[in-house]
């Protein structure tokens, strides 16, 4: 009989930006290019504040189920970043490449002078 090997997921994609305010930034990252040869869970997103190299938990749920997060009650003038990993019945992946520095700000829409 064959022995099978399980394997966890490939890294997903660094977050990005996808809108901010004053005290919460959306991101989103694309799924992992491989599975690990099986469904994908959720994910894991961890954030850390600039000046400091402790990463944490960016949400209270075990994982996320989908490739996307708000993350909220952040402090203004405070700039973070953040990383992804995915999950599976295997095990997490590593970390994605963790985003820019982003500061939450609030968007000021297309104004043309």
């Amino acid at each position: 009989m064959p022995d099978f090997i399980n394997y966890t997921p490939a890294s997903p994609s660094a977050p990005r930006v996808v809108d901010t305010t004053m005290h919460s930034i959306s991101l989103a990252w694309s799924k992992p290019t491989y599975d690990g040869g099986a469904d994908l869970l959720g994910y894991v997103l961890e954030m850390k504040e600039e000046g400091s190299e402790q990463w944490y938990r960016a949400h209270t749920t075990a994982t996320l189920r989908n490739a996307e997060f708000i993350v909220t009650g952040l402090k203004t003038n405070q700039k973070y970043q953040f990383r992804v990993a995915a999950t599976n019945v295997n095990g997490m992946s590593e970390f994605s490449e963790s985003s820019a520095e982003i500061e939450p700000v609030e968007r000021i829409g297309n104004l043309k002078t």
